[in-house]
């Protein structure tokens, strides 16, 4: 209680307020003189004294009520509030890299509860506490006896979806934030920082320069193939950086499933180097294979030690035709770079006149008469590569053809346009046109030094995986508008302008793919050739659905999965063929932590099919059963790429979350100094107390009260 404060507002000003006390005190009295005059009653001598009392108190009474004197104060409020503890249990918070080489979420249990120094008991004396654990999503925890179950085996680091979740209960007065740092996500957590309650970050772990003589190797980056064929050797280069005072001796190990299926000895200097091993599949599948680099004594972290790749493998070649007008440069490196690929079968049509065609490669059907006039020759290959074509170079028919071979039977297409059909002629006049990708009429070259940049939609996408950067390209067709339902995969930029260069869409049940330059075949005369045939082998591949191979069962029985390779908790699609109608067919996938899930079945033109969404990173097993027969298919499960490709502390985004939100950063040590800062800065609130005696209808009570008292006094004492 402070400023204390007496107004009496009364009933016309101070002059006439003291009047009316004064008349009201000397008629009281007066009422009474003549009592002091009387005889003895039996109250005695005192008696006229108890009753001029009690008159007084009557009319004291009735002068506040009707005075009304206010009293008021001011009054301090601290409330509660609400501050959210959240608590990294990824996968990185398991590097035991402490003083005492304790892990990471150990030492953030100890700043949290330790009996001590631990600041959770101290928050809950002064707020409302709610504790999330969080990873790649957030949970909020029962209590603190919580901390002691948490596992750090999350996937990804998503600080943005946890301090999202912990909004949902509404505001916090502030949110501390315990954690590497290490954010894998692709969203932004500073977005959320700058519009919500203050953070108060604590960084655990070690710095990457923390020791510039401590032992460190790691797989920085890993590039395989993402489809191959069986008995074809495979290449896995991985990125190798070695931090430590000079050489070391290790090994290189290629591993599937934790056996090791290929080793070589490897010596690492200071910094980074390329070293590859490779490997023989000899079955079909999906499978995920493991590049390590066997930890040496003294290693600081072994678990970046490691990277993941899936690999889908295919039994047969994938089968392209591919179709042209002139012969290109283009055409010519295209041509050299899937020949030189031993999983395509490649079969070349070059159109010589208006009814000839010249057949260069190896084609399962006879194209001696051209361009395959039926959809079952054309439906005898997996992609369809049409060049620089206007309208008149296939019939009406034909482009009829090439449009029901993509909608209906599924079949792959990529596009490489020029000039020819860029023009008013071009594939925008065809049949083929509402299954284009984009809008391609009216588009001239553009030339000059363009930068190529891959999209959110391409990175990770089949076709460009593993590759980039890529070289600047010397022109491009421009302007072009993206077809409704198509994305983009990569774009290209100049001094002045930029646009669309690679764009893919599903059409119908195949997929069409298209790449708006003809420069590109100059990467194959310069060091980024193998970017170029990667490209290319990549696209026909993507194009073919060699990512959604299936493994049939005898009879004609036949479980096929879609896609083989899939971020985890994405859908794969598990189809099964060659039941008869009316049978019961069971689907059950198995997954790399052994447990086993039944796969609900919907059933469709001749199939039974259903959905699943792994959990777990890894390789999974399906199985279809009906009576006796029985089907597999494979797929992988992706890891997520990030969590433990760096797994030092992230400093810099911990500062930069706690300085945009208005907090604070703290270390290991001086974090017991939070629940001490937070209490300097909690919200107070001052408010004026008042209380008015005409408001109190105790006052009006006490004068009934005592007048009362007073007249039964006064027939007690017979003076009425």
């Amino acid at each position: 209680m402070r400023n204390l404060d007496l107004t009496v507002p009364g009933l016309g000003g101070p002059f006439w307020d003291a009047v009316i006390v004064g008349l009201a005190l000397a008629a009281a009295y007066v009422s009474y003189r003549r009592i002091f005059e009387l005889a003895h009653s039996p109250a005695g001598a005192k008696g006229p004294w108890v009753l001029l009392a009690a008159r007084s108190l009557a009319v004291g009474a009735i002068l506040l009520f009707l005075l009304a004197p206010i009293l008021s104060w001011e009054r301090e409020d601290s409330p509660r509030g609400r501050v959210v503890v959240l608590v990294d249990t990824s996968g990185s918070m398991a590097v035991s890299d402490g003083p005492d080489g304790a892990r990471r979420l150990d030492a953030a249990r100890r700043i949290l509860s330790d009996p001590d120094r631990g600041i959770l008991e101290p928050l809950k004396d002064l707020y409302e506490v709610e504790v999330y654990a969080f990873d790649a999503g957030a949970r909020r925890l029962a209590g603190a006896e919580s901390l002691e179950g948490l596992d750090p085996a999350g996937p990804a680091t998503d600080v943005r979806e946890a301090l999202a979740r912990s909004r949902e209960s509404g505001e916090a007065q502030a949110v501390v934030l315990v954690s590497d740092g290490r954010e894998t996500t692709t969203g932004s957590a500073r977005e959320l920082a700058r519009a919500g309650a203050p953070i108060h970050a604590v960084g655990i772990g070690s710095l990457a320069s923390g020791d510039p003589y401590a032992i460190d190797l790691a797989v920085a980056d890993l590039r395989a193939p993402r489809t191959a064929l069986v008995r074809n050797r495979i290449a896995f280069l991985a990125t190798i950086r070695c931090s430590a005072p000079g050489p070391v001796e290790t090994a290189l190990e290629l591993r599937r499933a934790g056996a090791v299926l290929a080793t070589r000895r490897i010596e690492l200097s200071p910094g980074s180097a390329e070293e590859e091993i490779e490997f023989l599949p000899i079955e079909p599948g999906a499978f995920e294979f493991e590049v390590r680099v066997v930890p040496v004594a003294g290693e600081a972290i072994e678990e970046n030690n490691s990277r993941f790749v899936g690999l889908s493998v295919s039994a047969e070649k994938v089968r392209v035709l591919c179709y042209e007008t002139t012969l290109r440069w283009k055409y010519t490196y295209l041509k050299r770079a899937l020949e030189q690929d031993e999983n395509v079968m490649l079969a070349c049509l070059v159109r010589t006149g208006p009814a000839r065609a010249s057949f260069q490669g190896s084609s399962p059907v006879d194209l001696a008469d051209g361009f395959p006039a039926t959809r079952a020759a054309l439906q005898v290959f997996d992609c369809l590569v049409l060049g620089d074509l206007a309208a008149t170079d296939l019939t009406e028919d034909e482009w009829k053809l090439v449009r029901d071979y993509v909608s209906e039977a599924g079949g792959g297409l990529l596009l490489l346009p020029g000039k020819k059909a860029a023009g008013p002629a071009g594939l925008g006049a065809t049949a083929l046109a509402p299954a284009l990708p984009v809008a391609l009429s009216g588009a001239t070259e553009h030339t000059g030094d363009l930068a190529i940049a891959v999209t959110a939609e391409g990175t990770g996408h089949a076709i460009l995986a593993g590759l980039g950067p890529f070289p600047h390209l010397a022109s491009v067709l421009a302007p072009v508008r993206l077809a409704p339902g198509a994305t983009p995969l990569a774009l290209w930029s100049g001094a002045d302008s930029e646009g669309l260069l690679l764009v893919e869409r599903r059409y119908g049940e195949g997929r069409v793919a298209i790449f708006l330059s003809e420069a590109d075949w100059q990467w194959a005369r310069t060091p980024a050739a193998k970017t170029f045939e990667a490209l290319w082998g990549q696209s026909v591949r993507w194009a073919a659905r060699r990512d959604q191979d299936g493994e049939a069962g005898g009879s004609g029985f036949a479980l096929r999965a879609a896609p083989r390779l899939v971020p985890s908790g994405e859908p794969v699609l598990l189809t099964v063929t060659g039941a008869p109608e009316g049978s019961q067919v069971r689907v059950q996938v198995v997954s790399p932590d052994g447990a086993v899930a039944d796969v609900e079945l919907a059933a469709g033109e001749g199939t039974r099919s259903g959905t699943f969404r792994p959990t777990s990173p890894g390789e999974h097993a399906a199985v279809a059963r009906e009576g006796s027969r029985e089907a597999r298919a494979s797929f992988v499960a992706l890891r997520p790429a990030g969590e433990m490709d760096e797994p030092f502390l992230d400093e810099h985004l911990l500062r930069d979350l706690a300085r945009d939100s208005g907090g604070a950063y703290y270390t290991v040590l001086d974090a017991h100094r939070i629940p001490e800062a937070l209490e300097r800065s909690r919200r107070t609130s001052v408010e004026r107390v008042e209380h008015s005696a005409g408001d109190s209808p105790v006052l009006f009570a006490v004068f009934v009260l005592l007048l009362s008292c007073e007249w039964a006094l006064r027939r007690w004492m017979q003076i009425l």
